[in-house]
């Protein structure tokens, strides 16, 4: 019988951690675009035709001084950031901030199917999951199943 190199929460992370690789390539990739798109402005100012260099850029204004395609730029990378650490959050714990401080009864009602409740031991509906993952740590049977419900995908809406 084989034994599996890694655990299935660690397969599950790293494929989640190449999901987030690639949606990071992706958007490298379209603010690269963006930026070679800044150096045509049609808005720019140009010398006029009938003088010396008509048709000429009158100074050097592009993506990164407040232009609109700056603005996207710059957009794009805030953006990118934000969900580079939400994502990376979620991964480490299983849930972000916002849901540690939800009692399991609210989280099953916003982020699960109905069904959850067949499988999740009772006694934990009011308790915060940071409450019951300081439960686990501690040994609790009970706790640990709880926890391990919840975070499975099936049971997601």
């Amino acid at each position: 019988m084989n034994t599996p190199i890694r655990s299935l929460a660690e397969f599950q992370y790293e494929v989640r951690s190449l999901k987030l690789l690639l949606l990071k390539l992706k958007f490298d990739r379209f603010a690269h675009q963006l930026q070679l798109l800044g150096k045509y402005n049609a808005d720019q100012p140009r010398i006029p035709a009938d003088q010396t260099g008509g048709g000429q850029w009158t100074d050097g204004a592009g993506a990164g001084d407040g232009s609109p395609l700056g603005a996207v730029t710059s957009a794009v990378s805030t953006i990118l950031g934000t969900v580079e650490s939400a994502i990376s959050f979620v991964l480490a714990g299983g849930f972000t901030k916002d849901q540690m401080n939800m009692s399991v009864q609210d989280f099953t009602s916003q982020f699960c199917q109905g069904r959850i409740n067949r499988e999740l031991p009772g006694q934990f509906a009011f308790n915060t999951i940071e409450e019951i993952q300081n439960l686990a740590k501690q040994g609790s049977d009970a706790a640990i199943k709880c926890i391990k419900i919840l975070k499975q995908d099936r049971f997601r809406k």
